[in-house]
């Protein structure tokens, strides 16, 4: 009996020794400010945007493109420098990843 119950601790405070973090990682966590790293800001802050939308093709026939006159209006109000647009499916950026020296 003595035996099964050493079989049994041993395994479970191996698991909570592995899983419970370090004191060292924990301070290191508390100590690193990456602002420390870097200058003062220099001009305006960088404005991002991200808008996230239904593919338009999969939208019911009954969706009219007048609908994103507003979204329109008020994107060419900002004036964005850059637009950046996904052209790829899902399952080729899948792929991708998954040969990163390749691509």
């Amino acid at each position: 009996m003595l035996h099964g119950v050493i079989g049994l601790v041993f395994p479970l405070t191996l698991a909570a020794m592995l899983c419970a973090p370090s004191t060292n990682a924990q301070e290191s966590a508390k100590i690193f400010d990456p602002s420390t790293l870097k200058g003062p800001a220099k001009g305006k802050p960088n404005e991002v945007m991200v808008l996230g939308t239904a593919h338009l093709k999969y939208l019911p026939a009954a969706f009219k493109p007048e609908n994103l006159k507003l979204l329109n209006e008020r994107l060419l109000a900002w004036k964005p420098r850059i637009i950046a647009t996904e052209n790829l499916s899902g399952t080729q950026c899948a792929y991708m990843r998954q040969y990163p020296q390749r691509y």
